[in-house]
């Protein structure tokens, strides 16, 4: 890959260094860092956090997990076809400009934004916090995962070397697990919220960290010359057609209903796994039966050994 002049010098000193493959290798790994960073805490902190602290009504939780649960298995092939486009170039970006909005997202459960005395003002902060952290997470993991195929086939990166990187990446991503259960206090959440503030800003730093390495990915994908022949010919009658045909279109196909109703299903499996664990064990075991030390080995040990299992 060919890499103009202005382009090098944006780049970080370090970066310059690495050869273009070694440049997509870092930023996917960088990427899958910030992203588990991010995801790991907000599933195991909200509801308790939510339900505890701020004394969430137990139906304005129950209404907000299955909005939450429905739009998190529309949004999916919903954000894919706006990011897609025909143009694989939009996802690189959609990372970049993603992760600041992430972050911010990120934030809203921490902070003190409704009133506890009034269950109509915590269920709204509930909702949107869900809403929004989910539509951000969505819009650049869909980026991050998508550009896994990009990077093969674009470069000679092999899918093992990707896929270690990826896994290493997701592996130190489960480290603020640790961190948060050491400093996480009902009764004062000065620190906690301290440290949501740091990690935010990191994994942000990150994300836009490996939006500038992976947008000046290679391009080495030999289309035929039948192919582009023909590309052109349909290029003057076709266009991207709107979002309302779209949505019309899509909506009549069998498919997709299944696929929502599959993903429906699984999304309300993850959220009862993450949501409730700590308010489960909590229960099951007690609040002081042990140290809060052993309490955050346990808890980083159940993020890693799911990993391993999926892999």
């Amino acid at each position: 890959m060919e890499v103009d002049d202005d382009s090098a010098l944006k780049m970080p000193i370090a970066s310059r260094r690495m050869t273009p493959d070694q440049r997509q290798l870092f930023g996917y790994a960088v990427a899958t860092f910030g992203l588990r960073c991010l995801n790991s805490v907000f599933a195991l902190y909200t509801t308790e956090v939510f339900l505890r602290i701020y004394n969430l009504d137990v139906q304005w939780f129950y209404y907000t997990q299955l909005l939450y649960s429905l739009w998190n298995a529309i949004n999916d092939p919903l954000f894919g076809w706006l990011q897609d486009g025909g143009q694989g170039a939009r996802r690189a970006p959609a990372i970049l400009r993603g992760g600041p909005f992430l972050a911010i997202s990120f934030m809203l459960p921490w902070l003190p934004l409704s009133d506890p005395a009034s269950p109509v003002s915590v269920g709204l902060h509930y909702m949107a916090s869900l809403s929004l952290y989910d539509a951000a997470f969505t819009w650049t993991a869909l980026a991050h995962c998508s550009l896994f195929a990009d990077i093969q086939l674009s470069s000679d990166t092999n899918r093992s070397s990707l896929q270690r990187v990826s896994d290493a990446g997701s592996m130190l991503g489960c480290l603020p697990v640790l961190l948060s259960r050491a400093v996480f206090d009902r009764t004062n959440m000065t620190s906690f919220t301290l440290l949501m503030v740091v990690l935010a800003a990191f994994s942000a730093a990150c994300l836009i960290y490996a939006g500038c390495m992976l947008k000046e990915r290679p391009n080495r994908i030999v289309i035929p010359q039948n192919c582009r022949e023909h590309d052109k010919e349909l290029e003057g009658d076709s266009k991207d057609p709107p979002l309302r045909l779209f949505i019309s279109q899509i909506c009549r196909q069998t498919s997709f209903w299944a696929f929502v109703i599959v993903n429906f299903i699984q999304l309300c499996n993850i959220a009862i796994n993450d949501s409730f664990y700590v308010l489960f064990s909590d229960v099951l075991i007690g609040p002081k039966a042990v140290s809060t030390t052993t309490q955050s080995v346990v808890l980083g040990a159940t993020e890693v050994s799911t990993l391993c299992l999926l892999k």
